[in-house]
């Protein structure tokens, strides 16, 4: 698979092709455009446009990937970039591509473990992964291969994409604003990116399943009210969202909420050791007698993404041996 990089911005974007494998991507080519920053916006837009157009034709990428905006405090910045990469997506659609969109700090911690990695970090992560003599210059042709590697990487690992599951948490239960903060960050918006980044992919299949795990924490207030308990509740009902939203485009989406879960090593088998009184009480609280385990879980998103469902979507299938006691209407 070939990929097209793009570190989008006005006065310089940059562009990164990389081509390969899992683990045996290669560099093709490796470029910066820029615009002079006194002509007007219009007329700097058809030049980075023309460059696309250029660089499409001549690399001939599989697809395209785009660095998104995330957050900037300045405005007139954050403006340009988003032009510049909306620009990139249009030219990459007109061709009918694949699009993927990733926040800068997704792009480092796939490419060196850490989303808070500076540039020189990300850069000699990617001298290192595509094999160059040292890291590709200037900075922005290395964020843009570093994305490109990434996307190219995962589609070519899997053949595409049918089936995305979301299953990642803070599991930041006490109230406090960090707890809130990084709750709504990797609980929901680590969904929500995931979703944006395989959409290009899953309008590509013909069995397209979007499934996210809530937890009963969302459904009833518990021990873990607050951060958790709000962003699993707030889960369920983008997923339900998406379901309506692409309902006619043949992608189904769905929660699993899973009851307490038993695993070595896990949440409730950490606190088993460390406070035995609330696991004791945790446990008593399920009419079965135990928690579930990850298999029995496992199993419900198993059904869910596949064809014996392929009616439903839009649902949370709550799998909790009878441990909550509201009705889902």
């Amino acid at each position: 698979m070939r990929v097209l990089g793009v570190d989008p911005g006005l006065t310089r974007c940059g562009l990164g092709v990389v081509e390969g494998v899992p683990g045996r991507a290669t560099l093709v080519a490796v470029g910066v455009v820029r615009t002079p920053a006194d002509a007007p916006l219009g007329e700097r837009l058809v030049a980075l446009e023309r460059e696309f157009e250029s660089w499409l034709d001549l690399h001939r990428p599989d697809a395209v990937a785009v660095e998104r905006v995330f957050a900037q405090s300045n405005v007139r910045t954050v403006m340009g970039t988003a032009q510049a990469g909306a620009v990139a997506v249009v030219c990459a659609a007109r061709r009918g591509l694949p699009v993927a969109l990733h926040t800068p700090s997704e792009v480092k911690a796939s490419v060196t473990g850490s989303g808070r990695a500076d540039k020189e970090q990300v850069g000699l992560m990617v001298a290192r992964l595509l094999r160059l003599d040292g890291p590709p210059r200037p900075a922005d042709a290395a964020d843009a291969l570093a994305l490109a590697r990434w996307v190219a990487d995962s589609a070519e690992h899997l053949g595409g994409l049918d089936i995305v599951v979301s299953n990642v948490s803070a599991l930041a239960i006490p109230d406090s604003e960090e707890n809130w903060q990084a709750s709504f960050e990797i609980d929901l918006m680590g969904a929500v990116r995931l979703v944006t980044a395989a959409m290009p992919h899953l309008l590509n299949s013909d069995a397209a399943v979007i499934l996210a795990i809530s937890s009963v924490s969302g459904r009833e207030i518990d021990f873990a009210v607050g951060p958790y308990g709000t962003m699993k509740a707030a889960l369920v009902h983008y997923i339900q969202g998406l379901a309506h939203q692409l309902a006619g485009q043949g992608i189904r989406a769905n929660t699993v909420s899973p009851g307490n879960t038993f695993f070595e090593g896990g949440v409730w088998d950490q606190i088993r050791e460390g406070n035995p009184e609330l696991y004791a009480a945790a446990l008593a609280l399920n009419p079965t007698g135990r928690m579930g385990t990850p298999k029995e879980m496992a199993r419900a998103v198993v059904f869910l993404a596949s064809p014996l469902s392929s009616f439903t979507s839009g649902t949370n299938l709550v799998v909790d041996g009878a441990l909550t006691r509201g009705v889902q209407f």
